[in-house]
């Protein structure tokens, strides 16, 4: 037999020389989480739910652990579907933003404008000059017939008013000659035509662009139903497909994310930015409104010639009885207000209007949208593409 103080001593040896058996660090690591307290005041809990049941942990640990994912669930609230890219089409530029390539060709693009403007004024000059001279020609012959030819006094009349007529248009037609030639010779004019030059040439380059994505689409899951959107340059409005009738503030996030895929922000519209700067315009027109009564007042109140009106009121003849008494009941109700109170309250109202709205056209189902584009055959048959005219010439040729 194996004496207890021998197994003592071999204990102590491998726990000096090997470190502590495995389950004694399991079991100290588990009476590391254990209340006491905890345990005798909710003893009935522990027998009912085992000796390794949750309450054996600290409340304090379970009540930081519920905060935690309180505040992870208060951080990923669900967005409304209405909201949806709305902070993404916010970051975005209003306006347009060329490449380099872009202001490169903007800059030809104005300088081919502006001088093609002017040489439009210059041949302009030349027909009313020509108009002028073709014109006074035909006086000139006219009176020399009166001269050379006798004839009727009715038909001389007849030619004179034809000429003070044709005089009246010479005149008419010098006067545009001044005014194209002083546009032509003034900065201000000359400034004019290169700003009109330089907006025509974005319009050119804002379009070529949007003929680019005039084939792009989206499709967008919204909680009534799927949607494809496409822009039309030409309308200035959004198509859609889709299999059920899709409300308005469901196709507003469509026509954001279009907007945030291909990169053009300036087509769509943002209605709480178009309805702020509305109510800005909107007060800006009270305060002069309110200014202007204001000056009324001030000069009715310096008018002191005018005469002073009477003090008693004159009742209207709807408001006398039939003896010539005054009746003092209120107004039937079918009676007509008076429109003088009706226009003023009317202006007082704050009415919201949009001065400029996105625009949604639908074009049917799903199946009615052709994925396939056609193309056309002059495209890749350039045969197909030429005009009569040439035909023949390449007739000729082969002869």
């Amino acid at each position: 037999m194996i004496d207890k103080i021998t197994i003592i001593i071999f204990m102590l040896y491998c726990f000096l020389n090997y470190g502590p058996p495995p389950i004694l660090i399991y079991y100290y690591n588990l009476f590391q989480h254990i209340d006491l307290k905890n345990i005798f005041l909710n003893m009935d809990i522990i027998l009912s739910n085992g000796f390794y049941g949750e309450h054996w942990l600290n409340e304090s640990d379970s009540d930081s652990d519920t905060y935690e994912n309180e505040k992870k669930l208060d951080v990923k609230q669900e967005i409304k579907y209405e909201d949806k890219f709305l902070n993404d089409i916010r970051s975005l530029n209003k306006d347009w933003i060329f490449t380099s390539d872009e202001e490169s060709k903007l800059i030809e693009l104005t300088e081919n404008f502006f001088n093609g403007s002017k040489d439009n004024m210059i041949l302009r000059l030349e027909e009313i000059n020509k108009e002028i001279c073709e014109l006074e020609k035909e006086i000139n012959d006219h009176e020399d017939y009166v001269e050379n030819y006798n004839s009727d006094e009715n038909y001389d009349i007849t030619i004179k008013e034809k000429n003070e007529y044709i005089r009246e248009d010479i005149q008419k037609l010098r006067k545009e000659y001044e005014q194209i030639n002083n546009d032509l010779n003034s900065e201000e004019s000359l400034n004019e035509l290169k700003n009109n030059a330089l907006n025509n040439a974005k319009n050119y380059i804002i379009n070529c662009r949007l003929d680019k994505i005039k084939n792009s689409y989206v499709i967008e899951k919204t909680p009534i139903g799927n949607v494809l959107m496409i822009y039309d340059k030409e309308r200035g409005s959004f198509k859609y497909y889709a299999d059920s009738t899709i409300p308005y503030r469901y196709l507003e996030p469509v026509g954001r994310k279009y907007v945030k895929f291909f990169n053009c922000r300036p087509i769509f519209v943002d209605m709480e930015e178009e309805l702020r700067l509305f109510e800005e315009k909107w007060e800006k027109e009270q305060l002069k409104k309110e200014e202007e009564k204001e000056k009324e007042k001030e000069k009715e109140i310096t008018k002191n010639n005018e005469p002073k009106k009477n003090v008693f009121a004159k009742f209207k003849s709807y408001n006398k009885e039939a003896g010539g008494k005054i009746s003092m009941a209120p107004p039937p109700k079918n009676s007509i207000p008076n429109n003088k109170q009706v226009t003023e309250n009317k202006e007082n109202e704050k009415i919201l209007l949009k001065e400029r709205a996105n625009r949604y056209t639908y074009e049917g189902k799903f199946a009615n949208f052709n994925f396939l584009q056609k193309i056309e055959r002059k495209v890749f048959n350039k045969k197909l593409g030429i005009s009569f005219a040439d035909f023949k010439k390449m007739r000729e040729q082969k002869k």
